[in-house]
């Protein structure tokens, strides 16, 4: 977005669409899930086969990243 199409926005308002609103927090509620699941089943799987894992108790994956690519 430009600089100039987010003063245009915010000089002309437009309603909502609820349902549209409503499908994006359900899709950011169930890519947090999914994720931490992800994460969850990722550690379960290899607590017995890395080393770090043992050492401290976690693994970092990396940059958080969207599990379902919805973004």
């Amino acid at each position: 977005m430009t600089s100039r199409q987010i003063h245009q926005a915010a000089q002309h308002p437009v309603h909502l669409d609820k349902a549209q609103a409503d499908a994006v927090e359900a899709r950011t509620v169930l890519d947090l899930r999914l994720g931490a699941t992800f994460t969850r089943m990722q550690t379960l799987t290899l607590q017995g086969h890395v080393r770090q894992l043992r050492e401290v108790g976690k693994i970092s994956y990396g940059e958080p990243f969207s599990f379902l690519s919805f973004y």
